[in-house]
């Protein structure tokens, strides 16, 4: 009569194992955007009137869930920012815009990595009205 004294000894680890894996967390979903979504600046004006300042926000859902594990290349990225009118516009390496014409429409205004997909999202894009 093994076979009980086996179920007696199973039956509490795989109910150990099960309530285990029902305390685990889900894994994230990252969402990124660039704030300010919109903006608007005077390209008549001295600095800092003329300039926006643009910076990324990422968002982990669920909340309480598990990040993944982000690759070195993600930690050396060094965020590219571009905006789409360079006639009018410009932007640094840190997401300052400075408008230098009035826009006819607005520019896009976008924040890149040579490594964006591997980890993350890649940021929803801003747009910059220049009067």
């Amino acid at each position: 009569m093994k076979t009980p004294l086996g179920i007696a000894l199973i039956a509490p680890c795989l109910l150990f194992i099960s309530c285990g894996a029902s305390q685990m967390k889900p894994q994230c979903v990252i969402t990124a955007a660039i704030l300010p979504a919109t903006a608007t600046a005077d390209h008549s004006a001295s600095a800092p009137a003329n300039q926006v300042q643009f910076s990324e926000k990422q968002t982990l859902s669920p909340t309480g869930c598990v990040p993944p594990p982000e690759p070195a290349e993600a930690l050396a990225c060094l965020p590219n920012w571009t905006t789409s009118d360079t006639v009018n516009t410009s932007v640094s390496e840190t997401g300052l815009a400075t408008c230098l014409n009035a826009t006819p429409t607005p520019a896009t205004i976008k924040q890149t990595c040579p490594n964006d997909g591997v980890v993350g999202a890649v940021p929803t894009p801003a747009a910059l009205t220049c009067k």
